[in-house]
């Protein structure tokens, strides 16, 4: 009985708390559910930001290398060779433009004799002889820069002869050479290779009274040390890098150097 009471009771406290719920509640609202809570954005993850390439260091371009000169070929010095004849002539040198010492002889007669040398343009470059005597003697041959020998011009009574001697013949010939200190007597047109550099040189010669000439021939050309018509004895200073004198002469002189 006790039982049946208690389940009434509690039946009643169940619908009296439903009643009381129903009326406190807003009628026809509908509860409206709370928008989700968006989460903060997720930030993406760093990227990693590629190393700067290295900047390759520029390469030294090699310099030129400079081209070997060519090997010049060593041209084998001529053996002197003589050219004859009679009378005016006009002959040819055979080899233009030669380094030489020409050894002309005539006149036997005591006539007229003349050699001119002219180049293959026919322009005359020197008077190598000009006498009235009998000539016996050495001349230089295009000793100078942009002169070449292409023909001799003879003037001439009687036989004659021109012997060319390349300088490197002549200079291999010790008869030609006069050493320094030393002293040297000679006759007529000669040329002298030196042996050593002389500082001056006393000069004796010319006793006709004709003319008389004395060069000192370096690199830099000819240098005149005497001219004269008279007898001549005198001291002249001699240049720096002469290698060889030039007489022109007729009759005996004496070259004394130091």
């Amino acid at each position: 009985m006790m039982r049946i009471i208690l389940l009434i009771a509690t039946v009643v406290l169940l619908v009296l708390a439903s009643a009381c719920s129903s009326a406190g509640a807003t009628p026809g609202a509908v509860p409206s559910s709370a928008p989700p809570t968006s989460l903060p954005p997720t930030a993406p993850p760093p990227t990693s930001t590629p190393l700067p390439t290295p900047t390759p260091r520029p390469t030294n371009t090699p310099r030129p290398t400079n081209t070997p000169r060519p090997t010049a070929i060593p041209t084998p010095v001529p053996e002197p060779w003589t050219l004859t004849g009679s009378g005016d002539s006009v002959v040819d040198l055979g080899q233009p433009c030669l380094l030489a010492v020409a050894h002309i002889t005539g006149n036997t007669d005591s006539d007229f004799f003349t050699v001119t040398n002219y180049d293959a343009n026919g322009e005359s470059i020197d008077l190598l002889v000009n006498t009235l005597d009998p000539y016996d003697g050495y001349r230089p041959l295009d000793w100078l820069d942009r002169q070449c020998t292409a023909m001799f011009e003879v003037q001439a009574v009687g036989p004659w002869t021109i012997e060319i001697l390349p300088y490197a013949r002549f200079w291999a010939n010790t008869a030609w050479h006069l050493s320094v200190p030393g002293v040297l007597e000679g006759n007529g047109d000669t040329i002298l290779v030196l042996d050593g550099e002389p500082r001056r040189a006393t000069i004796t010669g010319n006793e006709v009274g004709d003319f008389f000439a004395v060069f000192a021939w370096s690199e830099r050309g000819p240098d005149l040390l005497v001219n004269e018509i008279d007898p001549y004895t005198g001291t002249v200073l001699v240049g720096k890098n002469t290698f060889g004198l030039e007489i022109q002469a007729i009759g005996p002189w004496t070259i004394s150097l130091e």
